[in-house]
Order: C-alpha cells, then structure tokens, then sequence
C-alpha cells in the first residue's frame, strides 16, 4: 500500500510539472510582415472561414505575452439583421515599451460572413452605413 501511495505522489507530481504542447512563436515584426503579405492577397468576397485559413494561425512573443491572429474580434447585428464581424491583424510593430493596440492592425470586416472590405476607411464606411445605425 505505501508503494501504491508513493507511486501515485510520484505520478501526480510528474503530471503537474509536465507543460502543455509547445507554442512555436514568431517575433511581432515577423506576426506584422506575414499579415501584410497576407492581406495583399485578399479579395473580397472571400469567406470568413477561408480568410482565416489564409491569415494562418501564427502567435508572436512580446514582454506582455503572446499576440495570436487574430489579435481582436468583434462582432454585432446590424439594424436589417446582418451579422458583421470585424478581425483586427496586426501589421505593424508598436513602438518599445508601448503596449499593442488596434492602432497596430488591419481591421477585416464580414458581413454575413464575407469578406467586404479591410482598413479603416472601410470600417469607417460600415460604421456610418444606415443599416447599423
């Protein structure tokens, strides 16, 4: 029986030091240059599914943690009942010792789940558009 106890501290102490999968990171310059060389290819019309597929699932290390694509999300119905989603990719690097805000990214904007437009002149042209008013 104290083998068994012993056995069992033994296996429960290697589990709880045992880390998960490793994440293989890039650098923020690296995660920005992809999304640039990305974005160029985009189309609109494309769906969401596929742009996320395109945009790849890299992750940067910076000092305050992992920045993953997309960077930030939102998503609303507008007054008709269109969904939009906006997908916020970071493409530039923030300055030293500032943290990462969505001064840094590309805004894609989905409506009904296709693609409709990037930037923010775009986001800018949803967001007066009457029917989300």
């Amino acid at each position: 029986m104290k083998q068994l106890v012993i056995f069992l501290s033994i296996l429960l102490f290697s589990i709880g030091c045992a880390s998960g999968p490793e994440v293989k990171t890039i650098s923020l310059a690296e995660l920005a240059q992809k999304n640039q060389l990305n974005i160029n290819k985009l189309s609109i019309g494309i769906t969401k599914t596929d742009l996320v597929s395109l945009m790849g699932d890299n992750v940067a290390k910076t000092h305050d943690g992992l920045v993953s694509n997309p960077f930030h999300t939102e998503a609303f119905i507008g007054e008709q009942g269109i969904q939009y989603d906006v997908l916020y990719y970071v493409t530039a690097k923030n300055q030293t010792f500032k943290r990462l805000t969505l001064k840094e990214t590309t805004p894609l904007i989905f409506k009904n789940g296709t693609l409709i437009g990037w930037g923010l002149e775009s986001l800018n042209r949803v967001s007066a558009a009457k029917e989300i008013k």
